[in-house]
């Protein structure tokens, strides 16, 4: 036994002395990444963005998004500075879909409210759109509520199209 401990000792000095040295020739080998020159970019103001008129040349520049079938968390960058965000949450049943949606429109200005229906005509939910400093559209399909929230009306109608969603995605 006295003679093994000193081995094993010796054993993990010489291995943990190897890897160190692995590590620095990694770092020390890296190559040499170019400086980048980034400029700032200049983002309009609200106002800008609320009072601009929507074109027809209007398109997603960017954004992030999660993975699935449902949007959480989606967030779209517009060609002319606008953003749309869609949150959505599941509930465990339809009543708490609604609940949650009944509770999100006090005090709020209704523009318009219809009902979700799907193709056979049953009604899946409501749909509502709410004007304020950001325009909203707050829907449920079901036990899944979702609000849409744009930079200005114009762009939540633009987002809200069938046609043009078909379009950016092709």
């Amino acid at each position: 036994m006295e003679r093994f401990l000193p081995r094993i000792w010796m054993f993990v000095v010489a291995f943990c002395f190897g890897i160190s040295v692995s590590a620095a020739w990694r770092i020390y080998t890296l190559p040499v990444l170019p400086d980048l020159d980034i400029e700032p970019v200049v983002q309009p103001t609200v106002e800008q963005v609320a009072t601009a008129e929507v074109s027809d040349e209007l398109r997603i520049v960017g954004g992030t998004h999660a993975c699935g079938a449902s949007p959480d968390g989606a967030v779209y960058e517009l060609s002319d500075g606008g953003r749309i965000a869609i949150n959505c949450k599941t509930f465990k049943s339809r009543a708490a879909a609604t609940r949650a949606l009944e509770s999100r429109l006090i005090n709020a200005a209704i523009k318009e409210r219809s009902m979700n229906i799907d193709s056979d005509g049953n009604r899946l939910g409501d749909e509502v759109l709410i004007s304020g400093p950001n325009a909203m559209m707050l829907k449920t399909d079901g036990r899944l509520f979702c609000v849409t929230q744009a930079t200005s009306f114009n762009h939540l109608l633009w987002f809200a199209k069938p046609r043009r969603r078909i379009e950016r995605i092709e």
